[in-house]
């Protein structure tokens, strides 16, 4: 089981925020090839992974800022999701899930009314209950 994190909408720059790197769809693995024409006809496009770097899915930066919530410990990448959520745009979609053994987990997710409402619902997550979506055109960081 891992966790998983796509954002549709234009490219964005995410220099310095490494590891992170956005992988189109169609170049991610199977398991978001198998879902993308699902999620872009929700999302918008095109549609991108939010790769964590090393496992092919958004796992290790999602489960940082779960379980560390405050982003005191420097040897986490906690701060690289919330950096990146500052960067997003009034025409991008983020959705973020855990996936489990259910085919349609991808679907389950609560609309949330602005970036920091998602971050905070993020951090205050139950780890195997995650199911979040926001729109940019919804409101920002405030």
């Amino acid at each position: 089981m891992s966790y998983f994190m796509t954002i549709a909408g234009p490219p964005i720059d995410v220099s310095g925020l490494e590891p992170l790197e956005l992988v189109p769809a169609d170049q991610a693995q199977d398991y978001i090839r198998d879902r993308a024409a699902e999620l872009s006809a929700l999302d918008g496009t095109p549609l991108f992974l939010v790769h964590d770097g090393e496992t092919w899915t958004s796992h290790a930066l999602v489960g940082d800022v779960i379980y560390d919530p405050t982003g005191c410990d420097t040897d986490t990448t906690s701060w690289v999701i919330p950096a990146f959520l500052s960067r997003l745009g009034a025409s991008h979609t983020v959705r973020v899930w855990w996936a489990d053994n259910e085919p349609d987990t991808h679907l389950k997710v609560e609309d949330c009314g602005s970036a920091a409402e998602f971050l905070r619902r993020l951090r205050e997550s139950d780890h195997a209950n995650v199911g979040l979506r926001f729109q940019g055109s919804r409101g920002g960081m405030q």
